[in-house]
């Protein structure tokens, strides 16, 4: 049982799940094709979710259509001894007991709620409204949510999102290191610049690593008012790369400080055609590898796995792609509070530099400011009961 990649000639992308004959289990795909908005590689991981759900159901023999179409349902032992605990299981370590991460295990649980509920909505859709079966279909949906959601794990309080953000002197460090004309992070002088420019775009603009590699030399606007536009295309069929890139949020454009616009422009102007000149085709996209072609999501961490050897001991040993959003967005949130922005209109700020849909997802960066307020206020408490204490007067 796997998921394959079906591409279609226009370039669209689906994932399928298919047996170990490499036929589609016909159920779980039917659902997902319900879901095509999303992203395929959103899609592969809700695939790989509903993937224990299916072993567990092909070990102990039991069709899931006919156990709810036929209103036998499922026993409690079998959800939450059987599927429960098969949802726990790490297919991907050689251990037999290795068991998931606690956030692994709820999202599993999730989707696998979601996709019997949807099983039994379509068998219900399927019988008239008279017959026997539809309380007995809608009695089984409501025993299996129960069950499952009972089983959900309580996850731990997260750390400080800060952690996940590199300090001011971190983002020095990091932009001194890949400056080409001081160190710089490659074999050639262009390789340099385009490592250089790729990092600092998304450390400065907060690109994600889909948006950053999605961008076209087309994109970017020199001149008086440089600048970048985030925009959401068609799949491109000539595009080879898997995972393919792609910009999931809201297009936005982008101000370019004429400092970065100046590199961005020696980039595209010689360092990019030095590249390209390896390749035997042309490619509108503005952040290509070594060899010419367009750069791959897998490039990308190997370059933050290298800054991460280079940089020891100076950067997270964690230090990601998203570290450089997360960057991004700790700055922008403190320079927006300091310019005098209220939280309400430091969130919406946020949103549009971002490409967020979303204000919610504003809020982890908002609370930073509460934390900080916390902790100056405990300082100074722990402060002033300190200096009563030398002094002796003890308050208490």
């Amino acid at each position: 049982m796997r998921i394959v990649s079906i591409i279609h000639p226009a370039g669209h992308e689906m994932p399928m799940l298919v047996d170990k004959d490499g036929l589609p289990i016909p159920d779980a795909n039917e659902w997902l094709f319900g879901r095509r908005s999303q992203a395929p590689t959103t899609q592969s991981r809700v695939l790989s979710e509903l993937v224990p759900l299916c072993r567990w159901a092909e070990d102990n023999a039991i069709d899931v259509r006919q156990r709810i179409e036929g209103g036998q349902g499922f026993t409690e032992a079998e959800i939450i001894s059987g599927l429960v605990e098969t949802l726990r299981l790490n297919f991907n370590s050689k251990d037999a007991k290795k068991r998931v991460s606690n956030s692994v295990f709820n999202l599993r649980l999730a989707t696998c709620n979601a996709y019997l509920k949807w099983m039994c909505n379509e068998c219900i859709a399927r019988l008239a409204s008279d017959d026997r079966r539809v309380d007995r279909i809608v009695a089984i949906k409501g025993l299996v949510h129960d069950w499952l959601t009972q089983s959900a794990t309580a996850q731990p309080v997260s750390q400080n999102p800060s952690a996940k953000a590199l300090t001011a002197d971190q983002q020095s460090a990091l932009a001194e290191l890949l400056h080409p004309k001081i160190r710089g992070l490659g074999g050639t002088l262009a390789a340099k610049y385009r490592n250089f420019v790729a990092i600092m775009l998304m450390l400065l603009c907060g690109l994600r690593r889909g948006e950053l590699l999605s961008l076209r030399v087309e994109d970017v606007t020199f001149g008086a008012i440089p600048s970048i536009q985030v925009r959401r295309r068609s799949p491109d069929p000539d595009d080879k790369r898997r995972p393919r890139p792609r910009v999931k949020r809201l297009p936005r454009t982008l101000a370019l400080d004429p400092f970065l616009a100046h590199f961005i422009n020696d980039y595209v102007m010689v360092h990019r055609e030095v590249l390209l000149e390896r390749s035997k085709t042309d490619t509108p996209y503005l952040i290509v590898s070594d060899e010419g072609d367009p750069l791959s999501i897998s490039r990308i961490y190997a370059l933050c796995v290298e800054l991460r050897r280079k940089l020891k001991g100076v950067v997270p040993d964690n230090f990601s792609p998203h570290s450089l959003r997360h960057s991004f967005s700790e700055s922008m949130e403190q320079a927006l509070r300091n310019a005098g922005l209220d939280e309400s209109r430091r969130a919406q700020a946020l949103a549009l530099l971002r490409g967020d849909t979303s204000l919610d997802s504003q809020n982890v960066y908002i609370e930073r400011e509460i934390r900080e307020r916390a902790n100056l206020v405990l300082s100074k408490y722990q402060g002033s009961l300190v200096s009563q204490v030398e002094q002796n007067q003890i308050p208490f």
